[in-house]
C-alpha cells in the first residue's frame, strides 16, 4: 500500500485543528478535510479525536495501519484486533490522562465561577468521585480557599483525601450531608446523583457534570427541581485546545519512535496538507 500523507487527523473539536498545526510544522505530511474513505486511506497512521466519536464501520481502515484515539470503546477495540489494526487509548496513557486533567480542572473552575451565586472562597464544596480529574480539581479548589469534601467509594481514597488536608465520606453518607453544599462536581461516569438524593440537594446549589458519558447526576431532575445544572464535555478542547494539542502531538510522536509495532510503511508522495 502507498500512502501519501504521514498522518490522516480525523474531524473532532478544536483539538484536532491545532494537532494539524503542530505537526505540519515538525514537517509531517498531514491529510485533514477529506471525506473519512479517503483520509483512511491517505495515511499509515490515523489521528481520532478525544473522546473518539467514530464507530469501526464509518472507517475503512486498512490492515496495518495505527489509529490513535481518546476513550476508545471496547467493541472498536475488538474490531481492531480482528482486523489487524494497531488501536492506541491517548487515555491510557499516564502522564498524559495527567496534563488532560489540569486543563478539565481550570475549565471546570471557569465555568463554575460564571454560574454561580457565591464565591468559591469559603464556599463547601462536594466532590464526586477522587481520580486524576477530582484530584487536579480539588488542588485548584482549596488554592481559591474553597471548603472541599470529597465522596469517595473506595476506603484508601477518602485516606488519601483526609491526608491532603479534604475532608472525606462515603457514599452511604452523602445524604445527610448533601444541603450543606453550594457547589457540587460529579467526577464518576454512572449515576450516583439520584433522583431521590437531588431532593436534599441546598436550592442554590451549582451542580456541575464532567464525567464521560453518561455522567453521573440525574440530569432530567435536576432540571426538573430547577437546579442550576451544566455538563461540561471535553473542556480541554474548548478551555485550552492549544495546549492540550501539544500533549497529543508529544504523546504520539514518542509512542511512534518507540513502539514495537510500527504501521505499514509510509511513502509520501506529496508536500503540504490535503
Amino acid at each position: 500500500m502507498s500512502f501519501t500523507h504521514h498522518f490522516s487527523v480525523l474531524p473532532g473539536d478544536a483539538r484536532q485543528d491545532h494537532l494539524i498545526d503542530i505537526l505540519l510544522s515538525k514537517g509531517r505530511q498531514v491529510a485533514f478535510d477529506m471525506p473519512l474513505e479517503k483520509l483512511c486511506a491517505a495515511s499509515p497512521v490515523i489521528l481520532g479525536p478525544i473522546p473518539f466519536s467514530y464507530s469501526y464501520d464509518e472507517l475503512s481502515l486498512i490492515p496495518r495501519q495505527l489509529i490513535f484515539g481518546g476513550c476508545l470503546t471496547k467493541e472498536f477495540l475488538l474490531s481492531c484486533e480482528r482486523n489487524d489494526i494497531t488501536a492506541v487509548d491517548y487515555m491510557k496513557d499516564k502522564e498524559l490522562t495527567v496534563l488532560n486533567a489540569v486543563a478539565t480542572a481550570e475549565g471546570t473552575v471557569a465555568s463554575m465561577i460564571q454560574h454561580s451565586y457565591y464565591n468559591l472562597h469559603g464556599a463547601p464544596v462536594l466532590i464526586l468521585g477522587f481520580g486524576v480529574c477530582a484530584k487536579a480539581l480539588a488542588d485548584r479548589l482549596s488554592a481559591m480557599h474553597a471548603k472541599i469534601c470529597i465522596c469517595a467509594r473506595d476506603k484508601a481514597a477518602r485516606a488519601e483525601a483526609v491526608s491532603l488536608g479534604f475532608e472525606a465520606i462515603s457514599f452511604e453518607d452523602l445524604w445527610g450531608r448533601l444541603p450543606g453544599f453550594l457547589f457540587i462536581v460529579n467526577t464518576v461516569p454512572a449515576l450516583v446523583l439520584t433522583k431521590e438524593l437531588l431532593n436534599f440537594v441546598h436550592p442554590e446549589c451549582l451542580l456541575t457534570d464532567i464525567a464521560s458519558a453518561p455522567g453521573g447526576i440525574d440530569k432530567d431532575s435536576a432540571e426538573k427541581l430547577q437546579f442550576r445544572f451544566q455538563t461540561l464535555p471535553g473542556i480541554p478542547g474548548k478551555i485550552s485546545p492549544k495546549s492540550s494539542a501539544a500533549y497529543m502531538a508529544s504523546f504520539l510522536l514518542e509512542t511512534l519512535r518507540t513502539a514495537e509495532v510500527k504501521p505499514a510503511k509510509e511513502t509520501p508522495a506529496q508536500e503540504g496538507s490535503a
